[in-house]
């Protein structure tokens, strides 16, 4: 009897602790449920790997809301692009930064450079939806043909791509070069150097001491001769431009009475 008990007793504990548990995910999943939020959507036109169902909407890196589906825009729109990822999210009214005018304020923030990427979360592996400012230049707006059912925000491509586009154009630029004609120029620019080092040395060669001696002290001759000129240009300077003077005449007799 008294084994019995105790079974009963803890066959009520378990059912009361899953009662609990199973209580708590309602609540949990209710309080969800009733989170005033809106929806939005964007499309991507690139991998979203590491993105699912439930990962975190973020703005600037404070977590404003969640993904609720994904799927492809042709199987939605009829006129959706092939290959483009429709990603429907979920913006918590008390976290969205937009006034109470959603439509116009969207395309506001929008032409202000709103926009959606997927970003991964490190080694991890998995990825979140950033919302965040960009240069509306640099990223403009995916061009759509059909009405989305929920405000869309355009979308970006995630940082692992750009990183990938940038290294396939550099490849690309680095097919196109000339390389051919860039070592023929270069062998070219090297016999021209070889060249001019060989008459460098030669002429080096030909200038012995004796030489050397001859030209200095002619050089010495000629900086004497300029200091001669020199001084007689300040202390005659007409005799520089007039030559010098004629010579005296010789003095009359004085005349007899």
């Amino acid at each position: 009897m008294s084994a019995s008990s105790n079974h009963f007793k803890i066959g009520v504990f378990v059912l009361l602790a899953f009662g609990l548990f199973f209580c708590g995910l309602v609540a949990f999943g209710l309080m969800n449920l009733f989170v005033p939020s809106t929806r939005f959507e964007t499309y991507v036109d690139s991998s979203i790997e590491g993105l699912s169902i439930g990962s975190p909407v973020k703005f600037r890196g404070v977590k404003v809301g969640k993904v609720t589906r994904i799927e492809f825009a042709d199987k939605r729109y009829a006129a959706g692009g092939s290959g483009l990822v429709l990603i429907t999210f979920d913006v918590e009214e008390e976290y969205a930064p937009f006034s109470d005018d959603l439509e116009n304020e969207v395309q506001k923030e929008i032409d202000k450079g709103l926009r959606a990427r997927v970003t991964s979360q490190g080694i991890t592996g998995t990825s979140y939806l950033s919302l965040d400012y960009l240069n509306p230049k640099d990223h403009a707006p995916m061009p759509i043909t059909w009405k989305p059912h929920h405000f869309y925000i355009p979308s970006a491509k995630s940082q692992l791509s750009q990183m990938i586009s940038s290294l396939e154009k550099s490849l690309r630029k680095i097919e196109n070069l000339p390389l051919d004609k860039i070592g023929t120029n270069l062998d070219e620019l090297l016999i021209e150097v070889r060249y001019s080092n060989i008459k460098a040395q030669s002429f080096m060669d030909t200038l012995n001491e004796s030489n050397l001696r001859e030209s200095i002290e002619n050089l010495g001759t000629i900086t004497e001769n300029l200091d001669s000129i020199s001084q007689d240009l300040r202390t005659y300077p007409s005799h520089f431009f007039l030559g010098p003077p004629p010579a005296p005449s010789k003095s009359l007799p004085p005349a007899k009475k």
